[in-house]
């Protein structure tokens, strides 16, 4: 999602972590996710603090195993998790369950946006031929949210059409043997499904957007510019909204209302992604299989 030309960027590399301190104001509201009511809670609290101060992830309660335990893997364990959260041995059933968690996260913003409705129901999400050579020509495939945008509106400007598809993608930051994978590993991930998606749903007139987020909590500054604009669109509390941009620099008032919203999505998803991050380091027995939904209203 391009900016318009001349158009202000959000400040992203100061929003794309979050913080201990930045944890705090926003803990209340998710405290869902780390409380004895769920399975887990406190293995996923301890895990979240130890990933953010570089620490083992090992619980006092964990069994330690020197290999992998997933039928088919038996490679070696670390002590920070790695290989748990990036073994393709996996429960996929577990890792799907994550996926979705963070997919409904981003779809709460989304569907509560004035004039903007989506769905993340498979059969009515348009679907395209594959495009990749080593599939077959004949298989589907589709994004994980479809949102229509008032015409008028500001998202429909800035991405250029009213329909848009988002595909949601979490990826770990180290291979299975340690290796931090950098920065460039959402890059990759984005750029491999714009190669995917993009020229099948222009060809339907359909806009297409890859979120995707690592498990620490970063997003790719695409993401972060959907949020900072989908707190433009709230912030305003109406659908023809088309000036959006040059009326925060002339009303302070409004510019500030606009922040306010864009960080607190920032924050409750960073939070999110870094606490289901936490639960991946760890075997799926140890947690409930859905994840809690958030007590903000």
């Amino acid at each position: 999602m391009q900016p318009q030309p001349g158009a202000r960027r959000p400040r992203e590399e100061k929003l794309k972590r979050l913080g201990p301190l930045q944890w705090i104001g926003i803990i209340g509201v998710h405290s869902h996710l780390f409380d004895n009511q769920c399975k887990g809670g406190q293995r996923r609290w301890r895990t979240l603090v130890a990933v953010a101060l570089g620490l083992p992830t090992l619980h006092p309660d964990d069994n330690v195993l020197a290999f992998c335990d997933v039928r088919g893997c038996g490679e070696w364990l670390d002590h920070h998790g790695h290989h748990r959260a990036s073994c393709t041995c996996r429960l996929e059933g577990h890792l799907h369950a994550l996926h979705d968690r963070f997919q409904a996260g981003l779809h709460g913003i989304l569907r509560d946006l004035p004039g903007v409705t989506s769905t993340t129901d498979k059969h009515a999400i348009p679907t395209h031929v594959a495009v990749d050579r080593g599939q077959a020509r004949a298989q589907r495939e589709q994004g994980d949210i479809y949102v229509k945008l008032p015409a008028s509106g500001h998202l429909a400007s800035v991405i250029g059409k009213p329909d848009l598809v988002i595909d949601v993608t979490r990826a770990h930051t180290h291979t299975q043997r340690g290796v931090a994978l950098g920065r460039q590993l959402l890059q990759h991930k984005a750029d491999a499904k714009y190669r995917k998606h993009t020229q099948p749903y222009t060809s339907q007139h359909i806009a297409f957007l890859p979120v995707v987020a690592d498990t620490v909590g970063h997003m790719h500054a695409d993401v972060v510019r959907l949020l900072y604009h989908a707190a433009t669109v709230k912030a305003s509390g109406n659908v023809d909204n088309e000036g959006l941009i040059g009326r925060a620099r002339e009303d302070h008032r409004f510019g500030f209302r606009r922040a306010n919203i864009f960080r607190r999505y920032q924050a409750d998803l960073g939070l999110l992604l870094a606490a289901l991050g936490a639960q991946q380091r760890h075997h799926p027995q140890h947690f409930s299989f859905a994840v809690p939904r958030s007590r903000r209203s």
